[in-house]
């Protein structure tokens, strides 16, 4: 049964299931006994609800016995229990949101003009934030909420200049920490979302007049390290210069334990697309900087999203080692992190890393063995799969495998050409630069190394840059 209320059934596991329910049959949230039955009627289909006697004819008989199907009714109670299903979402959330919980009653017992009690509260919440350890964006909206909802319950009693003044003060200040902190926050992901796809262009309109304000404000950034982390993220994409990039790090470790796992992961993922960028313009030097700086992110739990290490980062962690030789640490990423990775991706993630491992090892039939276990329904691994069996089939000298697999691989890239056009790019750079490479070392006497490798290392945002660029090396030792 394809319904929009099974679809969102799906997404709550056996405890929140059953919290519905108990939910459901509160009579002040609901007094129809008989949606309560209907839950309890889908209930017997989770967790995939998928089972073929789901259907709007059987529930209808659980509920209403051999009466003739009645579809309008049948619609109209499912339509019921889906708004019902809506409001225990919020519910929960509301249930999860401590502050939103406080500034709800914040706001009853200024409606009911309750000043001694709200003043009580008021303190309390403001306290609770001022000592709160961990600092976000959601830290500067409250501080704003507040000062907000303070203003307005005081303004409804007789005035009172210095009151008002102070008031006035404190609301003009944490909206004014919020907005740079908001606009920071945007900014520094639009730069970064930038750095990963140069095709992409932003206008930071008001960013010259934030940085003007803040080089005036000192104390700001000085007293605020939240909007300094954010300002240099910015500087360092913006300007690319490596000052911003030991500034930003030094920040971030100095205010760690003070950095939810979400910001750490946003910083540290912008550092990391600089020294990438830096190294596709042929610093390799970074590939150093790029490793120390995976060890610190992983040590500092700088690599998670909603709860879970991204694989996408323990992918380039590992290659990242490869690239310099650094095989135990590699090994070591993937035995102390895959297992944290999202459950989809987790069994994908190990085997196409121990099949990078194992060709670095120069065990390229292993290598081979391990990319057959990965899961090619996962878009996210189908250009690396290919890309690494490319590097496999060269170092094999496999001729037939090597471009069989280039017919392919083109012909999948041009089915994502519109989507990803960055990925299609840097992808069939790769493509044609191995071919050349392929082609040029059966026939090493003709071949101009040297022009090829000024060429290769001149051209930027190319997968795989700098195996290429150590495969040629080694084409130059044999000449």
């Amino acid at each position: 049964m394809k319904i929009k209320l099974i679809s969102l059934l799906k997404t709550l596991n056996s405890a929140e299931l059953e919290k519905f329910g108990m939910y459901i049959k509160t009579p002040l949230i609901n007094k129809r006994e008989t949606l309560c039955r209907l839950l309890d009627a889908i209930k017997q289909f989770h967790p995939g609800f998928d089972d073929k006697l789901l259907t709007k004819e059987r529930l209808f008989e659980k509920l209403y016995g051999h009466r003739i199907y009645n579809d309008e009714l049948m619609r109209n109670m499912i339509s019921r229990l889906y708004k019902l299903l809506e409001n225990y979402l919020s519910f929960i959330n509301f249930e999860r949101d401590t502050f939103e919980q406080q500034y709800r009653l914040l706001d009853e017992l200024n409606i009911r003009r309750k000043e001694k009690l709200f003043k009580m509260k008021l303190a309390k919440v403001k306290k609770s934030i001022d000592e709160t350890m961990v600092i976000d964006l959601d830290i500067f909206q409250h501080r704003h909420r507040l000062s907000t909802i303070a203003l307005q319950h005081f303004f409804a009693f007789p005035y009172q200049p210095e009151v008002d003044m102070n008031l006035l003060r404190d609301r003009e200040e944490t909206l004014g920490q919020y907005f740079l902190a908001d606009f920071l926050d945007v900014y520094s992901m639009m730069a970064h979302d930038m750095t990963l796809h140069p095709q992409k262009r932003y206008d930071f309109d008001l960013y010259e007049s934030i940085s003007s304000y803040l080089s005036q404000k000192s104390e700001l950034q000085a007293n605020h390290f939240y909007l300094d982390i954010n300002y240099n993220v910015i500087q360092l994409l913006l300007i690319q210069d490596d000052k911003y990039y030991y500034k930003t790090k030094n920040l971030i470790n100095q205010n760690s334990s003070q950095l939810t796992r979400q910001e750490k992961s946003k910083h540290y993922t912008a550092l990391l697309s600089y020294l990438q960028a830096r190294i596709f313009e042929g610093d390799t030097a970074k590939l150093r900087e790029k490793f120390e700086l995976y060890r610190e992110a992983f040590q500092n739990e700088g690599v998670y999203q909603n709860n879970n290490i991204k694989h996408a980062e323990i992918i380039l962690a590992v290659n990242n080692c490869l690239m310099l030789n650094e095989i135990a640490q590699a090994e070591e990423f993937v035995n102390n992190y895959a297992d944290d990775t999202d459950e989809y991706y987790r069994l994908s993630t190990k085997y196409y890393c121990i099949g990078l491992i194992e060709y670095y090892k120069g065990n390229f039939e292993t290598a081979l063995y391990n990319l057959s276990k990965v899961n090619y329904n996962d878009t996210s691994f189908k250009g690396l799969v290919r890309t690494l069996m490319l590097m496999i089939y060269f170092s094999m000298n496999d001729s037939e495998g090597f471009f069989s697999l280039v017919d392919s691989y083109r012909h999948y890239l041009k089915t994502t050409r519109r989507s990803s056009p960055y990925n299609y790019n840097v992808s069939s750079n790769f493509i044609n630069f191995t071919i050349r490479l392929f082609k040029g070392r059966e026939n090493l006497e003709k071949f101009d190394i040297s022009g090829f490798k000024k060429e290769l290392t001149e051209t930027n945002h190319i997968a795989r840059k700098q195996w290429l660029i150590q495969k040629v090396e080694e084409l130059e030792a044999c000449k």
